[in-house]
């Protein structure tokens, strides 16, 4: 087996914790590395890369910035050690240390895998011009790959090995669970001919058996297999990441709409009662219609939201659900109440506010949208109302009282 020394990058540089992203980028492009090992009170705190810090601004602190945790072996450990260290941790790259705790260098997982290769590629042209014992070679050569075997069948990557013509030739138990590709016959598994190489890294869909889609970072190697050229794909699994990230970003989304909302009822308030109106009302002791019938206010509230359904169902399915009548029986009982326009805003806000408590920002643009409309509409219902019922008075709603709201 491999000593993990043998196995390490040099392309690496230390910097503190307490130093900004913008020094981290010169100390990047100075030492000409692609790795930095973040530091704290003189322990590794984690590593970060180029591509961590894209898009965060030079003043930031590098401990604000996403740092990749990192695991830590030592020198002489080989590279199942290793390995297992990775898995454990759950760590992408380890610190190589010497025996002072000093680190020497950095690996990972496709760090060793493409060793493990290399080794097996080097026996494999060992074994064709060895002139010692040809027995030792064949047993050095078998232990090798059981030993790749063993290591690739443990590993929580996926790995698919594949021909010039994209057809697949191996791929670990990780990659048939990425895939859901159990017991499918090699044979007719056409994977594509890969146009990345190297340490580039890409995300790729992965479309399962199944039908579901998922998402995974895919790095790809040249190699030799059984004495023929062949690629190695090496797939990390990223799907429940994104996810989560999607869900982040759809909360995000669904906060600053409510806010938005918030300033929308708030205006409409203000606009619905000036100050001195509203003094005016105090004066003369005229409570609004939440503060006078709390219980019969929440029933309006409840048929308005209803009714709110109601139009959302109308615009998605293009059905008749006659909203402008419904809006009308609920001005008529609000007329009969007395009610003013701002117990109409308050109405109004109370239902929007309900909604937006129990939706998907999407669903509550919706219920913006539409009730923008259904409040004008009950405002409109309301003025007729009381034309028709109380002319000359028709702030106050005193005549006669049509039948109420759901009967």
């Amino acid at each position: 087996m491999i000593p993990i020394r043998n196995i390490v990058k040099n392309d690496f540089s230390k910097l503190s914790s307490s130093e900004s992203v913008g020094s981290a980028v010169k100390v990047l492009e100075k030492m000409n590395v692609d790795y930095l090992l973040i530091e704290e009170e003189d322990k590794i705190r984690g590593i970060v890369t180029p591509r961590e810090l894209a898009g965060y601004p030079s003043s930031r602190l590098i401990l604000d910035c996403v740092i990749q945790p990192i695991g830590a072996v030592r020198e002489e450990a080989l590279v199942d050690e290793a390995l297992r260290v990775l898995e454990q941790e759950k760590v992408g790259f380890l610190a190589v240390l010497n025996a002072e705790g000093i680190p020497i260098g950095l690996t990972n997982r496709q760090t060793i895998i493409d060793s493990l290769f290399q080794e097996l590629e080097k026996l494999n042209r060992e074994k064709d011009k060895h002139i010692i014992d040809l027995r030792q070679a064949k047993e050095a050569l078998r232990v090798s790959k059981e030993s790749f075997n063993n290591i690739v069948k443990r590993s929580a990557d996926g790995i698919i090995v594949m021909d010039e013509e994209g057809k697949m030739q191996y791929l670990n138990p990780a990659a048939e669970s990425i895939f859901q590709l159990k017991g499918v016959d090699l044979e007719v598994g056409l994977f594509g001919i890969p146009t990345l190489f190297g340490d580039d890294v890409a995300e790729v869909d992965i479309i399962r058996r199944n039908g579901e889609v998922g998402v995974a970072e895919m790095r790809v190697t040249e190699i030799e297999w059984e004495g023929e050229f062949a690629y190695m794909a090496t797939l990390h699994d990223i799907t429940e990441r994104k996810r989560v990230e999607q869900m982040e970003a759809e909360a995000q989304a669904s906060k600053a709409r409510v806010q938005q909302l918030e300033r929308e009822l708030r205006s409409l308030e203000r606009l619905s009662l000036s100050p001195k109106a509203a003094a005016t009302a105090e004066t003369f002791g005229l409570k609004s219609f939440r503060q006078a019938a709390p219980d019969t206010f929440n029933q309006v509230v409840q048929h308005y939201g209803d009714v709110m359904d109601l139009a959302l169902e109308q615009q998605a399915y293009k059905v008749e659900h006659d909203i402008s009548g419904k809006l009308r029986t609920i001005a008529e009982e609000l007329g009969s109440l007395k009610a003013r326009p701002r117990d109409v805003v308050e109405i109004h806000s109370s239902a929007l506010r309900k909604k937006a408590s129990q939706a998907s920002h999407a669903k509550v643009q919706a219920y913006a949208e539409e009730g923008r409309m259904m409040v004008l509409q009950l405002m409109g219902h309301l003025a007729s109302y009381y034309r028709t019922y109380s002319p000359g008075a028709i702030a106050m709603g005193m005549n006669k009282k049509p039948v109420k709201a759901g009967k």
